[in-house]
């Protein structure tokens, strides 16, 4: 039975970082800033794992990492933009009682980080705003996955399946 649910642990993990990697790469100028202010980074959605268990975050830390690998332009973004997601994991599951609270906060803290890397690293045009810019963008994103959430979390089924 313990077998099992490694297999089962390995393999939904290993489905979600897909996901995250397809997604982020086949919708290339969305994930990596290159359409203007707003950067969507339609993958994000999937941090809605996060707000059902600790189980889903091997799932978007990998995908993100093998993202920032593949498709960034920033030397360092695979590190700090995976440790960034880790944050935002713990938020947004730590704080899921108070789930707009916890969106505002993940989202906060990829405009802190990943705008001041961004900025630091020289690829902001419009100064300290992209850390405006990077939270906006985050928080639509999040937003969306949370709405997601709450309509499949309104389903038995799915609740059952996903806890």
């Amino acid at each position: 039975m313990k077998r099992k649910k490694i297999i089962t642990y390995i393999t939904i993990n290993g489905l979600i970082a897909a996901l995250y990697v397809v997604l982020s790469l086949a919708l290339g100028s969305l994930s990596f800033g290159t359409n203007g202010f707003l950067d969507i980074r339609i993958s994000e959605i999937l941090m809605l794992f996060a707000f059902i268990s600790p189980f889903y975050f091997p799932g978007l830390t990998i995908g993100c990492l093998i993202t920032n690998l593949i498709g960034s332009s920033l030397i360092f973004d695979f590190i700090i933009g995976t440790l960034q997601t880790v944050l935002a994991c713990f938020i947004l599951y730590y704080l899921r009682k108070w789930s707009q609270i916890a969106v505002v906060l993940a989202a906060m803290s990829c405009g802190i980080i990943i705008g001041l890397e961004l900025y630091f690293l020289g690829f902001s045009t419009i100064g300290l705003w992209i850390l405006v810019s990077v939270f906006v963008s985050e928080l639509i994103t999040l937003e969306i996955g949370y709405f997601i959430y709450k309509l499949l979390m309104k389903n038995k089924y799915l609740q059952n399946l996903l806890n």
